[in-house]
């Protein structure tokens, strides 16, 4: 680019020599200038990520999750609310308390609100919203645009009510359908408040199937289920019963201090102590959940010890798995972190090792497992027939940065070797479930990847020895489907000696789908799960 009344041109930025007519001198200096700052930049560039590498080689893993904690992203994290509410209140406090944009700033606030469990704060808010979203879009039917408000409004005083009884005043058969008389609320006004909300949106829309289970579920919290439903919108107590007579359980959770009130995450029973009683571990997804560790104390009560078990500063885990990773005997645990959470989830995993009495401690790295991925799922099994457990690992890929799974060997000396491209499992997708099984029983495990939105795939194992290998054999056993699944796993369903492989679907599908299950032919149009049976051709 040439400027007006100079004849020498902009010096290019990678133009070794300027091309310039004149002051020579200037045009070196301009271009020396420019290649120390881009050399300057690459080297900075260079030595932060070499930094970056550094701190993380000498970091503990529970340093890693405080700090990868402070640099959550609240646009990026699902779960870090308070955060996102206190940005939506910023833009609110901004805007013109008017129209649509305001409208749905409100609402989106309102969610995050209800998500932090500040449900009366919300429920007052929401018909606000609906008024709101009319006013906003003149001179269009407004029916849909109130249905999302009103419909929301509903829950959130469901969810008030849940919290003034379920949790403030609980009870053992509290919030499990179909409610019996010990399970109806006492203080029915939040219900009372749904049901009036739900009914109006019945009358501007009969068809509404969602406001239609949820007047059903309002009734049977404020105990007026079935007589007070209106009939034509009434679901049949008979769709609540079971096919089979199934012996009760009384939820003991809250008497024993078990009832852990947090995110997802997972339990695992297990004598982890070795003094014969089942002890519990649980997690939960909270980036600053710590591992809850109850110790069994062999009279029916449990006492929490994570601090005394080195698990305290073991923050989040959607999913924890028991192994016994170096044969000593002993349950050793292994952490998923990072599922659903997108690019923020390249957390690490947490290999903990059993000690003995009931203590751990963190060996990922030395283990060789310490990768940053976003993941809630694994299988351990013996792939390559050595005698010691190896672990398949199926990381989130939701577009953008490529996730691939990673298989792990188990190399006998507490070290695993990471081999998952070489052995042809090293699929990039959303895999949100890994299942080993021996579904052509030839005596090797063979892995099943569940996919969310992609197909399903099949690992037939070909392993030996110090070496692993799997072949594809997705298409050839038919089980490639369904397209949107989720959990997974293999059983002899019919018990003819042959795994069966049970697969459920997450989101709704206009698929029909007609499989044998629990005894029953079913068909069915937006059912939630199906299963496939292997059969002895190894086709499923």
């Amino acid at each position: 680019m040439q400027r007006r009344g100079s004849e020498r041109p902009t010096p290019g930025l990678f133009d070794p020599i300027g091309r310039v007519s004149g002051n020579q001198r200037l045009g070196f200096m301009n271009v020396g200038w420019r290649l120390f700052l881009v050399g300057w930049m690459f080297w900075s560039g260079s030595l932060a990520a070499q930094i970056s590498r550094e701190i993380q080689a000498v970091e503990s893993i529970p340093d890693m999750l405080e700090r990868l904690a402070d640099q959550a992203d609240p646009e990026q994290h699902p779960f870090l609310n308070e955060l996102r509410v206190e940005r939506y209140e910023s833009s609110l406090r901004q805007m013109r308390q008017s129209g649509f944009e305001y409208a749905r700033t409100l609402e989106s606030w309102a969610e995050e609100l209800l998500r932090c469990g500040r449900a009366e704060e919300v429920a007052v808010r929401w018909g606000e919203v609906a008024r709101l979203r009319v006013q906003g879009m003149p001179g269009r039917d407004g029916s849909r645009s109130v249905s999302g408000p009103r419909l929301a409004e509903a829950v959130a005083w469901m969810r008030l009510g849940e919290q003034e009884n379920c949790l403030a005043g609980h009870s053992p058969s509290a919030c499990i359908l179909p409610f019996d008389a010990e399970a109806v609320h006492r203080r029915r006004r939040p219900m009372q408040e749904a049901i009036r909300i739900l009914q109006v949106q019945l009358e501007a829309d009969a068809s509404d199937l969602s406001a239609r289970w949820l007047l059903n579920l309002a009734w049977m919290a404020a105990g007026g289920y079935p007589d007070r439903v209106p009939r034509k919108h009434l679901i049949p107590p008979e769709v609540f019963r079971s096919f089979r007579d199934v012996p009760g359980f009384t939820n003991r959770a809250a008497a024993l201090a078990l009832d852990d009130a947090r995110l997802s995450g997972r339990a695992v029973a297990e004598d982890f102590d070795g003094d014969g009683d089942i002890d519990l571990v649980v997690t939960s997804l909270g980036m600053r959940h710590p591992i809850k560790y109850y110790r069994n104390n062999g009279d029916g009560t449990f006492t929490e010890r994570a601090r005394e078990a080195g698990l305290d500063r073991e923050w989040g885990g959607l999913n924890v798995q028991q192994t016994d990773y170096n044969n000593d005997g002993l349950p050793d645990l292994f952490v998923l972190r990072g599922g659903w959470f997108g690019e923020d989830g390249r957390l690490p995993k947490s290999l903990l090792k059993n000690l003995g009495g009931g203590v751990f401690t963190n060996v990922t790295r030395e283990a060789g497992l310490l990768s940053l991925h976003p993941t809630q799922t694994a299988a351990w099994a013996d792939f390559d027939g050595d005698g010691w457990l190896d672990v398949m690992i199926g990381h989130e890929t939701r577009g953008g940065h490529a996730h691939a799974c990673q298989l792990f060997r188990n190399r006998g000396d507490g070290t695993f070797e990471s081999c998952g491209e070489s052995a042809g499992v090293g699929v990039s997708a959303w895999v949100k479930g890994v299942a080993a099984g021996d579904y052509d029983n030839d005596g090797k495990p063979d892995l099943y990847l569940s996919v969310l939105g992609g197909k399903n795939v099949l690992f037939r194992n070909r392993c030996r020895p110090g070496l692993m290998r799997f072949e594809d054999a997705s298409e050839a056993a038919g089980v490639q489907e369904p397209w949107h699944s989720f959990p997974t796993w293999f059983f002899d369903f019919d018990q003819d000696g042959w795994e069966d492989l049970f697969v459920v679907i997450r989101r709704r599908t206009s698929v029909k789908w007609r499989r044998i299950i629990w005894g029953f032919l079913m068909e069915a149009r937006n059912r939630a799960c199906i299963a496939t049976e292997a059969r002895a051709d190894s086709r499923m």
